[in-house]
């Protein structure tokens, strides 16, 4: 009874058979194609490492590195792939990967991500981007989701400049200083609703008889402030994972808030459940209904869907991240596995402008327009830059000709 349970050294190995169980039941029994892992509770139980005069040089990461490393192997001989949820700093990303983890989560994007589209500054993603390319992360196996009421670290606004309304900061941060949004409630704050006109925002028909323009542009530009933060991710390598909040539009507040942080699968706005468990308020419809709708949420994720197959872009290497002068504004150019480029970009603000986009010298064709994928129309190239018009909350996603390649930008 004295023994700890997850002690990974324990010469009995329980820790190990504990763990390899839920591996064999996920995998064998359930027939999981994603196992998810956690070696929190272990990280750091070895003393932490000294230099030659004996001081502290950081916490050491054993035994967690030598239990993923085991029970990775273990759910690929079992036939799955590992994914790892814990929320781990961007520079110990290359260190779990090297440990044979399959997908770790994305601390990369996020909650950089988060707080641009809060704060309208996009420099701290292009902050976190440019150090993952400077630590070797792999960006092909992180695991990219938008906020879904997890707790995310809120720095002080001397670090990033991101603050809250009070009645938002009321309903979305914990006394411990930590964010618990989804991203629809991210928008709404983004577009500068109130909590009070989030509750009672409902998306109606595009054609609706009984629908009022201004709240039609409310939802309009929460939907796009919603899609935005999805689109930016799901246009990079990596595996994409899209929550039930996200699919159903679900508000959520902290634990004495007055949005309860649970939602529908059908979308409907119940207060309550059957059991007496609280659902969140819900903007969005079923997805029979969503899908009937040709600019509702879900349509634009089946939109998002169809380009990463088309591309390949969940197989890509990213290569860099692009200069674009406007403070909103952020990019990334991906290395497609045909051997052309794609430039994904975002503009996190409520303005629209026009800004430059610098690449890297060397890489980019300048003689061959690049594709919109999204609007279908062709982009002018110059030699290592080209310039793009971003409205408010817009996502563009340009396919471009590499150096060498042939027409039509294949090698």
């Amino acid at each position: 009874p004295r023994r700890p349970v997850l002690n990974w050294d324990d010469p009995s190995g329980a820790a190990r058979r504990v763990l390899a169980a839920g591996i064999i039941r996920q995998v064998g029994l359930l027939h999981q194609p994603l196992v998810g892992l956690s070696v929190e509770a272990l990280w750091g139980q070895d003393p932490a490492p000294t230099d030659a005069s004996g001081r502290l040089t950081g916490g050491s990461p054993e035994p967690a590195l030598s239990a993923l490393r085991a029970l990775a192997r273990e759910v690929r001989r079992y036939g799955s792939w590992s994914l790892l949820r814990d929320r781990l700093p961007a520079r110990l990303l290359p260190v779990v990967q090297a440990a044979g983890v399959d997908f770790a989560a994305d601390t990369v994007l996020s909650p950089a991500l988060e707080y641009a589209l809060i704060s309208g500054n996009a420099a701290p993603l292009e902050t976190a981007i440019d150090a993952s390319l400077a630590a070797g992360v792999d960006h092909a196996r992180l695991w990219r989701q938008s906020a879904d009421g997890a707790a995310l670290p809120l720095p002080s606004e001397g670090t990033a400049g991101v603050t809250l309304p009070d009645d938002w900061n009321a309903l979305l941060v914990a006394p411990q200083g930590r964010l618990h949004a989804t991203a629809p409630s991210l928008a709404a704050v983004a577009v500068g609703l109130t909590p009070d006109q989030a509750r009672t925002l409902r998306y109606p028909a595009m054609d609706g008889d009984n629908a009022d323009d201004a709240r039609m542009e409310q939802m309009r530009n929460m939907r796009a402030a919603h899609v935005l933060q999805l689109a930016f991710r799901a246009l990079q390598p990596g595996l994409l994972l899209v929550s039930g909040p996200d699919l159903s539009g679900a508000l959520f507040a902290t634990e004495n808030g007055d949005l309860p942080p649970a939602w529908t699968p059908d979308g409907s706005n119940r207060t309550a459940t059957r059991q007496g468990l609280p659902v969140a308020v819900q903007i969005y419809p079923s997805l029979d209904v969503q899908l009937s709708e040709e600019h509702s949420f879900a349509s634009e994720l089946r939109r998002l869907a169809e380009l990463r197959r088309q591309t390949g872009v969940a197989q890509g290497r990213l290569v860099a991240r692009v200069d674009m002068p406007h403070p909103a504004a952020a990019g990334v150019l991906t290395a497609l596995p045909d051997g052309d480029y794609l430039l994904t970009a975002g503009n996190f603000s409520g303005t629209s402008f026009v800004t430059d986009v610098n690449f890297p010298p060397g890489l980019i064709r300048p003689d061959e327009p690049g594709a919109d994928l999204v609007s279908g129309r062709g982009v002018a190239v110059g030699r290592d830059h080209l310039r793009l018009r971003m409205a408010p909350w817009q996502y563009r996603v340009v396919r471009l000709a590499a150096v060498g390649a042939g027409q039509g930008g294949r090698p």
